[in-house]
């Protein structure tokens, strides 16, 4: 007020867990947000066709759903405690977030595929292309191909398409497909030193540990 600045208030946040209240468990173990990842402060301030859109967006529990609720401390945003100059005071609040945090972990056994054209075109997850596991449980090995082409290769996910987590070889190291866009093929939409092309007869060995593979 001295210099005439005018009183501002801001706020930064936020502060502690930020957590959705309410949420439905699906019988498969899904879990559902029941509410909009909007603040309710700024709900306020939208127009009825942007509400009408968030609802369509928010997740309706079915009868066999279970309801969740969970809840969190309430701690001073970031700025705040930055202005304590109180390191010990923010390692206790960073300690409550901590304690507070829960994860879930759901452990599945791996699935990897062999897709499309050296398997005669067969584009989806099916036995035929399903890959085992080696001996000594350090590699996997894909079917061998039945026809000659670019390999394509998946490891599935539930409730994913294969696309959606595909791989490939980049000179001998995996890498995964992540948002690039494949619409043709590797060599086509990457380059050359992103196809890997096999004969009939022929296997690819992938090691995840290693991050690698090879053509035998």
């Amino acid at each position: 007020p001295e210099y005439g600045i005018p009183t501002i208030t801001t706020a930064d946040g936020p502060a502690g867990l930020r957590l959705n209240k309410k949420y439905a468990i699906d019988p498969k173990g899904g879990i559902h947000s029941m509410e909009a990842s909007i603040p309710a402060s700024l709900i306020d301030f939208m127009s009825r066709p942007m509400l009408w859109a968030m609802s369509l967006l928010t997740y309706k529990p079915k009868k066999k759903d279970r309801i969740g609720y969970q809840y969190a401390t309430a701690i001073p945003i970031g700025a705040a405690v930055a202005q304590s100059f109180n390191p010990e005071l923010a390692e206790q609040f960073g300690r409550i977030v901590g304690k507070e945090m829960k994860y879930a972990v759901d452990i599945r056994p791996a699935e990897i595929y062999l897709i499309g054209a050296t398997l005669g075109g067969l584009w989806d997850f099916d036995d035929q292309g399903k890959c085992a596991l080696s001996a000594d449980e350090t590699e996997w090995i894909t079917p061998a191909a039945t026809a000659a082409g670019e390999a394509r290769l998946s490891v599935k996910v539930p409730e994913a398409s294969w696309w959606q987590s595909e791989f490939t070889l980049c000179d001998g190291v995996i890498t995964h497909r992540e948002n690039d866009k494949i619409l043709n093929n590797w060599e086509t939409d990457k380059g050359s030193n992103y196809s890997v092309k096999l004969t009939p007869g022929q296997k690819i060995r992938l090691n995840f540990a290693s991050g690698t593979g090879v053509v035998e």
